[in-house]
């Protein structure tokens, strides 16, 4: 026989229902930004093909250094355990453009269009 109170069990049940809501919304948000990272995922494969090695590693550092880490910090400090979920969306939003940028940039100075 189990030798744990009755409140317990009710009281792991809320803590599963709770993990659920806060998963829920936070694949939300990871699949929102699914679009965009494929884009940022071909920006920088663009730019290492087209031997513009440093820039995509500039990108790149950007994307996780420059960009994830104040956004997680400050979302965070925002929206909580959410924010999380937020600043990794707001990061891959910023890191396309910059990224889409930086393309733009090589396309014209290399003429390849």
């Amino acid at each position: 026989m189990s030798r744990m109170k009755p409140n317990a069990i009710g009281a792991g049940k809320r803590k599963k229902r709770r993990l659920i809501r806060v998963s829920a919304v936070r694949h939300l948000y990871l699949v929102l930004a699914s679009p965009i990272v494929g884009i940022y995922y071909l920006s920088t494969s663009f730019l290492q093909a087209s031997g513009s090695a440093l820039p995509a590693t500039m990108v790149s550092v950007l994307r996780q250094g420059g960009i994830l880490i104040p956004s997680l910090y400050l979302m965070e400090q925002l929206l909580g355990f959410t924010g999380i979920a937020v600043a990794h969306t707001i990061a891959d939003f910023l890191s396309v453009v910059i990224a889409a940028a930086v393309c733009r940039g090589s396309i014209e100075k290399s003429s390849i269009l």
